[in-house]
């Protein structure tokens, strides 16, 4: 009999990478620490159907998250953002029954597989008022969209194997700006669902406690790296550009 072993894929050497992982981490467990808590309290507290649609969406939610991290660590930049997608479309379904309560029916009562409940275009325009961040939204769902159905004008962001201008790309470029900001965006989407999330169970009696208290932490502390992040990306290409323009002034020999 043939004895077959796997060998364990190397985790990327980017300590940033990491570290927006291990923030990630840290909202997911603030999250399935309030689901325990409330299915705890459920003993003997009646769950309404809005509890029920907020912990079926927030146990799947933190499921996904932790698969969405696994990849981040191994530098599977694609497959990550493949999972995205389906993180956002979570935090919007449960954002969107926890502002219309009555959509929660809407929700369970669901049983057509070939769409989900909501169109994303009218939960992005229910769910942001502000023109700008709605822009962004829709920018980021669709680039991971793009990703999942392996969409081949995304060249080299949707196939390992691309082609650009007419010809066959092979790249494999540095991939931590994208794993960052792909965890960014899903980190936020976790902070934005654990919210939510509290908001139902608090009204209907549930005692969550300071569960958001280590998720707002946490969060803050990914936007201040973020924010390092896009400081450090604009001075690299600031410097390179200098070192370019320097070049292009140096006098050349004349022959």
């Amino acid at each position: 009999m043939i004895e077959y072993s796997l060998k364990d894929l190397p985790l990327t050497k980017d300590q940033r990478v990491l570290n927006f992982c291990y923030l990630s981490q840290r909202v997911r467990s603030s999250a399935v620490g309030v689901t325990v808590a409330v299915l705890e309290q459920g003993r003997t507290h009646a769950l309404s159907k809005n509890d029920w649609v907020a912990l079926m969406i927030v146990q799947r939610f933190t499921e996904c998250l932790l698969s969405f991290e696994l990849l981040v660590a191994l530098g599977r930049e694609r497959d990550a953002g493949v999972l995205l997608v389906t993180l956002l479309e979570l935090s919007f379904d449960l954002r969107f029954v926890q502002r219309h309560p009555e959509a929660a029916e809407t929700w369970i009562a669901h049983d057509d597989r070939r769409r989900k409940p909501w169109r994303v275009s009218a939960l992005l325009e229910d769910l942001f008022a502000d023109s700008g961040e709605r822009s962004a939204m829709k920018s980021i769902y669709e680039h991971c969209s793009m990703i999942k159905h392996a969409n081949p004008s995304g060249g080299t962001l949707t196939l390992p194997l691309a082609v650009e201008h007419g010809w066959l790309v092979i790249n494999n470029p540095p991939t931590t700006d994208l794993l960052r900001a792909y965890t960014f965006a899903a980190a936020g989407s976790a902070h934005e669902t654990l919210v939510a999330a509290t908001k139902i169970w608090s009204d209907s009696g549930f005692d969550v406690g300071p569960a958001c208290a280590d998720a707002d932490q946490a969060w803050a502390e990914l936007v201040k790296l973020e924010e390092k992040h896009i400081l450090d990306i604009l001075r690299e290409r600031t410097d390179a550009s200098i070192v370019s323009q320097s070049q292009a002034d140096t006098p050349k020999d004349v022959v």
